[in-house]
């Protein structure tokens, strides 16, 4: 019935209209004062120039947590979409320790049923901005944080259709060659259709691409299949700034982000859980694990003195410059009657930041020979 230039003019008009400058109005109010950019630990220096090369790590959840995750989001009145981007910003909150952040986020645009089977590109992107902390600078629950993301969400896409380069334009926020302005992150979920397609004499299916390009720092791209079809997930990063074990460690550090929620969609949002079993069980298990065996029939002063004897050279004491006197009190420390021959106390000009065994030895027979006296 109509055509995309058809529908192109009249959006010129309705936006001429007065609607375009109402809708950048909450964009504005939406906006202002947000970061400009969200710092994220990276494994490499932010290149001057963002250069776009990209990889992507992919990741599926579990049927028992992609159905608890809808059942959580049935529950809580908000989409699924909303439960998973609200999880996403605490990962990222967790990792930039940033509470007042944006998140990218593309809508379909298609808000008439005219222009529903109508060719022809409407996406638009919408710059979530989620605030996870309270007036008081208290971490928010994750169940408020779900219902204060769902009422902003439903706000964004009634103001969805200004154009975001129109949105950025009106902002000015700060440019910078090496980042996008507004946000840095994106996040995506695209409901796919059935995963084969039957024609006459073919069977066609989906086939995965490597894709090598990033539009932006880190983009969480999720497909939802019909059905109750387990989450396919994906991280797609700038190589410039992430090693792919970083984002292989922070794709499990988001599912346990997610089982947790299910669990436990009252607890503040920075006492949930990100440690996969394997790191927790590296951290506070084996790095912890430093007994060493020691002869039990000995004082320390007497094992000192016997390593001593042994390596009277090595490295027993790195103090702090410039204090190193700081090992033994120096003369105007103590009172007169109790201070000792000038040659037990060394300079402290002559207290090298390094102690060795030998050194460490003999002043501490010097300070022990004074006490006894």
């Amino acid at each position: 019935p109509i055509q995309y230039a058809d529908f192109a003019a009249w959006q010129r008009t309705w936006l001429a209209s007065g609607v375009m400058e109402a809708q950048l109005n909450w964009w504005r109010e939406h906006l202002s004062g947000a970061p400009a950019l969200l710092t994220l630990p990276t494994d490499y220096p932010r290149p001057a120039v963002q250069t776009f090369a990209g990889a992507t790590h992919a990741f599926t959840l579990s049927a028992e947590l992609s159905a608890a995750l809808r059942s959580l989001s049935r529950t809580h009145g908000v989409t699924l979409f909303t439960t998973l981007l609200a999880a996403f910003q605490v990962l990222l909150m967790r990792s930039s320790g940033q509470s007042d952040l944006v998140v990218g986020v593309p809508v379909a645009n298609r808000t008439r049923v005219e222009i529903e089977s109508l060719v022809g590109m409407f996406v638009n992107t919408l710059a979530i901005r989620s605030r996870l902390a309270d007036a008081d600078g208290n971490a928010l629950r994750f169940s408020d944080l779900l219902n204060q993301l769902q009422q902003t969400m439903l706000d964004a896409q009634r103001h969805q259709d200004v154009p975001f380069e129109q949105v950025v334009e009106a902002l000015q926020p700060p440019r910078s060659l090496n980042h996008t302005p507004l946000f840095q992150v994106m996040c995506n979920l695209v409901q796919m259709g059935e995963a084969t397609l039957d024609l006459a004499g073919i069977v066609a299916e989906p086939l995965a691409l490597n894709d090598t390009v990033a539009k932006f720092d880190l983009s969480l791209h999720i497909a939802e299949t019909p059905g109750d079809s387990p989450l396919q997930m994906s991280l797609e990063y700038a190589t410039a700034l992430f090693a792919p074990a970083t984002i292989a460690r922070m794709a499990g550090h988001l599912v346990t982000l997610l089982t947790a929620v299910v669990d436990h969609p009252e607890e503040t949002i920075t006492t949930l859980p990100l440690l996969t079993e394997r790191e927790r069980q590296q951290l506070v298990v084996e790095w912890n694990n430093t007994a060493a065996a020691f002869p039990q029939d000995r004082c320390i002063h007497q094992l000192v003195a016997a390593q001593a004897a042994r390596t009277p050279d090595a490295i027993a004491v790195i103090a702090p410059s410039p204090h190193p006197s700081s090992l033994i009190p120096h003369p105007s420390s103590l009172p007169p009657s109790s201070l000792p021959p000038s040659s037990l106390i060394p300079h402290p000009s002559s207290l090298a930041s390094h102690t060795t065994y030998a050194d460490l030895l003999a002043r501490a027979n010097q300070l022990a020979h004074h006490l006894q006296g």
